[in-house]
């Protein structure tokens, strides 16, 4: 900032002396003059005056020149001054974090805070009909805040931390931009530290919801993970709270959290909710027949309803589990979880709509 500071003082005092030319005055005519020399001067009087305008212009044609110029070296040293400072500034900042990671978020605040004052001058925003700050890219100011809060939260959670245990994404905005779910999940699922991650008002939806599930359904994937916070979602549906309850039947002890009316620990789904093919599960002990075997099951009754119990034919046994299927439906019984999953509805069980309200 000092350096930038000084070019542009620098600059300032050398448009100063960027002076115009001055006029060259008119003759006066003397009163003594003779007639005909009045009238010779009074002839040539517009010629001598346009002779002298054209020399005055074209001895101050260099003035705009050159401050084209030198205001061309002013803005190109201001954003080498604050490219500098922006450098010096998030180099200390990272050191730091490396030495101190329970201090990152002091740290990223006063970074934040100086790089707010030097990103202008090297990013020449550019305003448009609404006033909105268009950086660099088409990205706006707010959509830069937005990544830079995303990355931030997410360096924590690649970092796999042993002091990392909470991790929160609260307020980032996941859904802005197509592959901000995606680098989410990779990330979690090499994660072995967090314990407790908050995804709350981060405008999640039921897609979103999905990609989360279909990753943690696999209990070895962020093994540590007993509570999902996904409450302030308005966007998260019945569809998106049936898959949270599928999920923690699949992992034992998990906990998620939505909103109100919302029970993660029911044994049954609750009203209005639906039947999710590959996230629908059942506790397989749940479903033994009784005096059976002890791979004899019967059909969950939110298929088949209330009439008479429905066996389940066993199938092919596969690396993740064995596949079981009747009329209504096709399911899989992980060795992973021990859970029922459901695969795919069939029959008199398939319905139109994206799942079986129950």
């Amino acid at each position: 900032m000092v350096l930038s500071a000084g070019v542009l003082l620098s600059c300032l005092a050398l448009f100063s002396a960027f002076v115009p030319v001055p006029r060259v005055a008119a003759p006066v005519t003397s009163p003594m003059a003779s007639t005909a020399t009045a009238a010779a001067a009074a002839l040539l009087a517009p010629a001598a005056a346009q002779a002298a305008d054209a020399a005055a212009a074209s001895g101050s044609e260099w003035i705009p020149a050159l401050s084209a110029v030198g205001a061309g070296f002013a803005i190109g040293l201001a954003a080498i001054g604050s490219g500098v400072g922006q450098g010096i500034a998030s180099g200390r900042c990272i050191d730091g974090i490396s030495r101190q990671p329970e201090v990152a978020d002091d740290l990223r605040g006063v970074l934040l805070l100086s790089l707010r004052g030097t990103a202008p001058s090297v990013a020449m925003p550019v305003g448009n009909a609404d006033n909105t700050v268009i950086i660099n890219n088409g990205e706006t100011e707010a959509d830069i805040h937005a990544r830079v809060d995303f990355e931030l939260a997410l360096q924590r959670l690649a970092g796999n931390h042993a002091h990392f245990t909470e991790l929160n994404f609260k307020g980032c905005e996941l859904t802005r931009k197509p592959d901000w779910m995606k680098k989410l999940c990779e990330a979690l699922a090499t994660n072995d530290t967090v314990h407790v991650l908050d995804l709350s008002r981060s405008a999640l939806d039921d897609a979103a919801v999905q990609q989360l599930v279909l990753l943690l359904c696999t209990a070895t994937r962020c093994a540590k993970l007993r509570k999902l916070d996904l409450s302030g979602n308005p966007d998260v549906s019945v569809a998106g709270e049936t898959m949270a309850q599928g999920l923690c039947k699949m992992r034992k002890g998990f906990e998620v959290v939505i909103g109100p009316g919302f029970d993660c620990t029911a044994d049954t789904f609750g009203c209005d909710k639906k039947l999710v093919e590959t996230l629908t599960a059942w506790n397989a002990q749940d479903l033994l027949v009784p005096n059976g075997g002890n791979q004899d099951y019967y059909c969950p009754t939110e298929i088949t309803g209330d009439g008479p119990r429905m066996e389940l034919e066993r199938g092919v046994q596969g690396t993740n589990g064995i596949k079981y299927r009747c009329e209504l439906a096709d399911f899989e019984l992980f060795h992973s979880t021990g859970n029922m999953v459901l695969q795919k509805l069939k029959g008199a069980a398939k319905k139109d709509d994206p799942g079986v309200v129950v």
